[in-house]
């Protein structure tokens, strides 16, 4: 155990520390991100700051646990209860704690008043900044900082109207700093793409496979490639049924057979067919290398790959999701409904109408006059949806601005009334290298692609 002394200036109590568990080995810290290191915040990696910084409430609330509990099942329960978010989100939530800290560093703001923060300290935070990052980052920085109190077991003022302005506030001073906003894929990129790839290489045919799986799919760019050769984890990526929102529960992935130019079953069979050779274990989409090596398809070495191509040909230009917002498109333009739509994407119908709402107006300026008959359908569509999904404009405006939401609304049918539809569509299968099907025949139902 470390003992502290003169931690709680007040009362100068003699706080018992118990150790961190797998805390990692100091390193040094990147530009404009380094902070005086004390007790309170030893020099960690960003994902493991919700656990390792700390505060002087932080360890009263820790002392007072032990006198109750065997150390082990506290250690057990806050371990647990930071699995909750995954590494990615462990890493931006770091950010918010990073920078309040910078800033009441820079203000003297004392330790004990830190945690629990007040909603005007936690103002005063977002005034500093406001106008100089865009108001999604504040709303994430809060969103850190609500983590760590959490974690921490401190009061957080949830229902601050206070707070709620000045996010508000936050997202309007900021609003030039938002990101450019992502064109989609077409299947003009797709066929630039086939025109382009050696489909006799491995490599190639690994690339052309997640594209139109990606596309069709409605994916993620992140839930079919791994973030780099070293960070396979086989808890994310050995298995298919992982992603950003459901997390291990999951999600089934749709692609049905098309155009045979642009078929992902067609061009799934022929990644497995010249991939065969990578062993059990690897991530679906790894491939063979020149030197015979299994390797995984990282997700930069993809981007990086896609963009040369449409970049040699003066393309738009295009990022990961933009494969999400092109395939969404491209099926709502064939006719089929949005809540089929929304459950190939794994959407909520809330989220799938923000999603739209957000995203309309650039694919409609991308989008050739002709398809013209073809928006005023699919707007018909989407209205018709959004009323059988019981969700006002109102909701989706005060989401999409960041706004507080009623409860009640989001209680009112706007959540999970996609769920059915998606599992009459969706079949549980193999996922990865090991769980192969033994035919063609078993990649699906009618042609499709499901796994």
């Amino acid at each position: 155990m470390t003992t502290l002394q003169g931690l709680l200036p007040h009362n100068g109590t003699v706080m018992q520390i118990p150790p961190l568990a797998l805390c990692p080995a100091p390193h040094k810290s990147q530009k404009g991100r380094s902070i005086q290191n004390n007790q309170f915040r030893p020099n960690v990696w960003a994902a493991d700051r919700l656990n390792a910084w700390s505060s002087p409430y932080a360890i009263q609330q820790r002392e007072l646990l032990s006198k109750q509990l065997p150390n082990h099942i506290i250690n057990d329960a806050f371990n647990i209860a930071e699995e909750g978010l995954s590494g990615p989100t462990k890493v931006n939530y770091a950010a918010g704690l990073l920078c309040f800290n910078q800033f009441c560093n820079k203000e003297n703001i004392p330790e004990e008043d830190r945690m629990p923060a007040s909603e005007i300290l936690l103002a005063g935070f977002v005034g500093a900044f406001a106008g100089t990052v865009s108001g999604r980052t504040i709303c994430a920085w809060l969103s850190g900082l609500r983590a760590w109190h959490i974690l921490k077991r401190a009061p957080w003022p949830e229902k601050s109207e206070l707070l709620g302005l000045v996010r508000r506030a936050a997202n309007n001073q900021g609003s030039h700093h938002q990101r450019v906003r992502r064109n989609p894929v077409t299947l003009q990129h797709l066929l630039a793409l086939r025109l382009a790839l050696d489909l006799t290489s491995p490599f190639h045919c690994a690339i052309w496979a997640v594209a139109l799986t990606c596309f069709w799919g409605c994916r993620r760019l992140g839930e079919l490639t791994v973030p780099s050769e070293t960070g396979f984890n086989p808890k994310l990526h050995f298995h298919i049924p992982w992603t950003k929102t459901t997390r291990e529960l999951g999600a089934d992935i749709v692609a049905s057979a098309n155009a045979p130019a642009v078929c992902p079953c067609d061009a799934f069979l022929l990644h497995w067919e010249k991939n065969t050779a990578v062993p059990a274990g690897y991530p679906l989409f790894s491939y063979i290398d020149k030197d015979r090596n299994p390797k995984h398809l990282t997700k930069p070495k993809f981007l990086k790959t896609v963009m040369a191509i449409w970049n040699s040909v003066k393309m738009p230009n295009v990022l990961g999701h933009s494969f999400r917002i092109g395939g969404a498109v491209e099926l709502l333009l064939a006719g089929v409904p949005p809540h089929v739509v929304a459950a190939i994407g794994g959407w909520e119908s809330l989220a799938f109408l923000l999603y739209w709402r957000q995203i309309e107006d650039i694919v409609v300026s991308q989008t050739s006059d002709a398809y013209q008959k073809d928006w005023d359908r699919i707007r018909h569509a989407m209205t018709d949806y959004q009323k059988q999904s019981n969700i006002s404009n109102s909701l989706i405006d005060n989401c999409i601005r960041g706004h507080s939401v009623d409860v009640k609304q989001l209680c009112g049918g706007a959540l999970g009334s996609v769920w059915g539809v998606s599992q009459l569509l969706s079949i549980y299968g193999w996922a990865s290298r090991g769980q192969a099907p033994a035919k063609p025949s078993q990649l699906g139902l009618n042609n499709n692609l499901a796994f």
